[in-house]
């Protein structure tokens, strides 16, 4: 039978809640319903659980662990902050199994694949955006031996002639409906149940309309956003439901609000159900009304990417939110009771001091109109995004205290991401015209940590 090894590096710190490996199991749904058996491992679940090291250990006992299952074609997820992981983890897996195809897919490789390629033969091949079809071809072509079909799948890069070779994209799934519910028995539910786990992710759609200079998001999809039916997301909350008694859910979206009309439609049709859900919202896509539908429908919290409070800079990012919108329907999603988080980012390259005073201080605001979260984040470049590629970057140490960075502690990972910049580039930051790096780290974590860790003194002090 044809196998394949689908597998999660580590992602954030163990101190952090355990998360479903969602994108694996959707492909693991697609290529099982296509007579591939699939193995899925969780090597973030498998820290967490003490089977593996969070040091420079992980790898070896991490390639020990994947071989024992005797399987050579290994495909690994990677996003940005795990990439230096997933690269040496590819590495450590050629030493042990010479034999082993592996194939690399996810946001990062996405759109790094010539790079990735270019810098490490131990990845024979990597799969951009939507990889369910492409994968599936994949391991037919790698079992049947055709070299030639293996060497021309759509939406992938490989290795040919000591040259990398880009094959032109596929084109993105049309209609997700049509896409058989995932299978989450691919993985041990109970596992990252007893690990913690309170809320099940389901995809409800990607891509976004708009073009911000920072975002990636539009060269994973090309703005093209899709999102899928009320029909289609109840179904899913009703077979999860039914399987495991779970009834919390984050509908993953970067635009969840944005189709106001499928929204109403979804919260008309779940509101008969008892689940509670969560999302992410453009903030001048939503408004009070919508607002009130969506809490009487379960909504228990919404995720708001506000970035700056400064026209200015919003005009410079592409964000172009209205500012008095912002206040407005903020303030409402508050007194809904729903949980509103607000994030924001400081540290744009033309980025005046009072430019950095006014989403500071807007910040700070949302925590006294009672957010339940707010979080500031000082700028990190993203791959290939007009950010990256238009303004100078610096390394900077203090990126590692995220913990959405490296979690596991290696000097050696450190090394690489000091050498190539080009690949590694979330792990610096982009140089601000009027202030020092150092200066912007010491508000960012000052404002992060009065925010998140001493809300009423922060109300106190800003009275």
């Amino acid at each position: 039978m044809k196998k394949i090894l689908l597998i999660k590096p580590p992602i954030g710190s163990k101190k952090e809640n355990i998360s479903l490996p969602l994108n694996l199991i959707i492909l693991g749904t697609y290529l099982s319903n296509m007579g591939i058996q699939v193995q899925i491992i969780d090597l973030e679940l498998l820290i967490k659980q003490g089977e593996l090291s969070d040091n420079t250990n992980f790898y070896q006992e991490a390639a020990a662990y994947i071989k024992q299952f005797n399987v050579n074609l290994i495909g690994i997820t990677s996003m940005c902050s795990n990439m230096p992981i997933s690269v040496k983890l590819a590495q450590q897996l050629k030493k042990i199994i010479p034999n082993s195809y592996i194939i690399m897919g996810g946001p990062e490789p996405s759109v790094m694949s010539e790079e990735l390629l270019g810098n490490y033969k131990e990845i024979d091949m990597i799969v951009s955006g939507e990889g369910e079809r492409a994968l599936y071809e994949i391991v037919e072509s790698y079992y049947d031996d055709n070299i030639t079909q293996l060497q021309n799948i759509l939406g992938t890069s490989l290795h040919l002639q000591n040259k990398v070779k880009i094959n032109p994209a596929r084109e993105l799934i049309k209609c997700l409906d049509d896409e058989t519910l995932p299978k989450y028995s691919l993985v041990n539910m109970q596992n990252y149940i007893d690990a913690g786990l309170k809320c099940i992710p389901i995809l409800a759609g990607s891509g976004c309309v708009f073009n911000c200079i920072f975002c990636s998001t539009t060269k994973m999809w090309k703005r093209k956003f899709r999102a899928k039916s009320a029909n289609r997301l109840i179904a899913e909350m009703d077979a999860i439901f039914h399987s495991y008694k779970m009834n919390r859910f984050d509908l993953v979206h970067d635009l969840f609000t944005l189709d106001r009309n499928k929204l109403l439609l979804f919260c008309e049709a779940v509101k008969k159900r008892n689940y509670i859900w969560g999302c992410s919202s453009r903030i001048d896509t939503i408004d009070p009304e919508l607002m009130q539908i969506m809490k009487h429908s379960g909504c228990e919290s919404i995720f708001y990417g506000i970035e700056s409070a400064s026209s200015t800079t919003q005009h410079f990012i592409g964000k172009k939110i209205e500012l008095e919108k912002i206040d407005h329907v903020f303030t409402s999603s508050i007194n809904e009771g729903i949980d509103s988080i607000a994030s924001f980012i400081i540290g744009f390259p033309l980025e005046t001091g009072s430019q950095i005073d006014q989403t500071l201080s807007y910040a700070i605001d949302t925590v006294i109109k009672g957010a339940s979260r707010t979080n500031v984040h000082l700028l990190s470049p993203l791959s290939k995004t007009t950010i990256a590629q238009k303004y100078d970057i610096i390394f900077s140490e203090d990126i590692l205290e995220d913990s959405d960075h490296l979690p596991i502690d290696d000097a050696d990972a450190m090394k690489q991401i000091k050498k190539k910049s080009n690949i590694y580039t979330s792990f610096y930051r982009v140089k601000n015209k009027y202030h020092s790096n150092k200066e912007l780290i010491s508000i960012t974590k000052m404002t992060t940590h009065l925010t998140n860790y001493f809300p009423y003194t922060t109300s106190l002090v800003s009275g």
